[in-house]
C-alpha cells in the first residue's frame, strides 16, 4: 500500500488533480503483499473523518464528466504496481471477468457497479455515509470496511438527485 500511495502522490504533483488512492481494511495493512483486492483510486470529492463534523459534499463534484481529466498514466501505473505484488493473478477469475466485459455485463457483485464511476469508498478500517440535511435521519447510502462488498457505486440516477437537493449533501464518516 505504500507504494500505491507514493505512485498516488507522484502522479498528484505531476497532473495537479487531488488524486487518490483508498484502500478499505485496517490501516496497519500496509505491506504491498498484505493489499485488499479491493481498492478505489480517482479524484477526491470529499472526505470525513470520525468524530469530526460531517463534510459538505459540492454538488457540482457529484458528476462524472471529470474522470475523463485523469491520466491513463495513473492507471497504468497502478495496474502495473499490483501485477507485480501479486494480487489478482486468479487467471480463471480474470477470463470470466474478459468474458463479462465482451457481452458488455456487468459484474453481479451486490451494489457494486462498473469499474468506472463515483463511489462512496471507506478508507482503513471505516464505515462512510452520505445523507441529505442531516446526519440524523436515514443515510442514502452506507458502506463499510466490514461489509463484503465494500464501496458502494453511485448511480447516474442518484448522482442527478442528490444534484438536485435544495438541503446540503453531507458526508459522515466514523470507525468500524
Amino acid at each position: 500500500m505504500k507504494k500505491a500511495h507514493a505512485l498516488t502522490e507522484r502522479h498528484r504533483k505531476e497532473s495537479g488533480l487531488p488524486l487518490v488512492f483508498v484502500s478499505p481494511g485496517a490501516a496497519e495493512c500496509e505491506e504491498d503483499e498484505m493489499a485488499s483486492e479491493r481498492f478505489f483510486a480517482g479524484l477526491h470529492v470529499a472526505h470525513a473523518q470520525d468524530q469530526k463534523k460531517p463534510a459538505v459534499i459540492d454538488a457540482a463534484m457529484l458528476t462524472t464528466e471529470a474522470l475523463a481529466t485523469i491520466p491513463a498514466a495513473f492507471f497504468r501505473d497502478l495496474e502495473a504496481l499490483f501485477a507485480k505484488s501479486g494480487d489478482g493473478d486468479d487467471e480463471e477469475e480474470d477470463e470470466e471477468d474478459e468474458e463479462d466485459d465482451a457481452d458488455g455485463e456487468e459484474d453481479d457483485d451486490e451494489d457494486e457497479g462498473p469499474s468506472t464511476g463515483l463511489f462512496l469508498a471507506p478508507a482503513n478500517w471505516a464505515v462512510a455515509q452520505i445523507h441529505v440535511g442531516d446526519v440524523d435521519g436515514e443515510p442514502v447510502k452506507t458502506t463499510s470496511s466490514e461489509d463484503t462488498s465494500i464501496g458502494q457505486y453511485l448511480s447516474p440516477e442518484l448522482l442527478t438527485r442528490l444534484r438536485g437537493e435544495k438541503k446540503k449533501v453531507l458526508l459522515k464518516g466514523f470507525y468500524c
